[in-house]
């Protein structure tokens, strides 16, 4: 059973101080949640972050891959775009 669902009403959502990051993340890792890096692709204006996220939660199992695209302008990230794949869709 795919359940990637049982994670995202709860992350789904911008966190914008380090507090809610902190929060995220402790979710995650209450979740046992695993994210490893898979790659890094550049290009001049943005930065392309490649994940692969797996867990397990009684019956149901996250193994999905996610990339994160970050715009960088003045040395900053504005804005970032999420693209998610269920595992087997990539």
């Amino acid at each position: 059973m795919y359940a990637a669902a049982f994670l995202i009403k709860r992350v789904n959502s911008v966190a914008v101080t380090s507090f809610a990051v902190h929060k995220r993340s402790e979710i995650l890792h209450r979740h046992e949640v695993e994210i490893e890096l898979e790659r890094v692709v550049f290009s001049y204006q943005d930065v392309a972050l490649h994940l692969q996220d797996t867990g397990k939660r009684g019956d149901k199992i996250l193994d999905e891959y996610l990339t994160t695209v970050c715009s960088l302008r003045a040395n900053k990230i504005p804005s970032s775009r999420y693209l998610h794949f269920r595992s087997g869709d990539a």
